[in-house]
């Protein structure tokens, strides 16, 4: 894949996920995560997507099926888990016309609550 291929693949994700909400999150294998993301603005509110880092194919995009969990629970899914579910995909971005993408993510921050209010 190069740079203006995955330019386009950028913009299509931002038309289709922008905004959407994370909710849960899972390893097809050990190196491809998986994110069920919804999308309140969408006539289809769920989708997933597929992030790999697989050497020989190396990919991100959206897919319909659920995919299968193959992978155990590793310390970095659970951290994953932790710091996404919940979180508002914010922000897509290519790096600089490379291979690399970024994605932002926004938490809103618990507001505590005094004992006795």
């Amino acid at each position: 894949m190069d740079g203006l291929t995955l330019s386009r693949i950028v913009a299509e994700l931002r038309e289709e996920i922008l905004g959407a909400r994370v909710e849960r999150v899972r390893l097809a294998d050990p190196s491809t995560l998986v994110m069920k993301l919804y999308r309140p603005h969408r006539g289809s509110r769920n989708v997933w997507l597929l992030l790999s880092v697989a050497p020989r194919w190396p990919r991100v995009h959206l897919v319909e099926r659920v995919p299968e969990e193959g992978a155990e629970s590793t310390p970095f899914l659970l951290l994953v888990r932790a710091r996404l579910r919940g979180a508002r995909l914010r922000a897509i971005e290519q790096v600089r016309s490379d291979r690399i993408v970024r994605f932002s993510f926004e938490r809103r921050a618990a507001v505590p609550v005094e004992p006795g209010e």
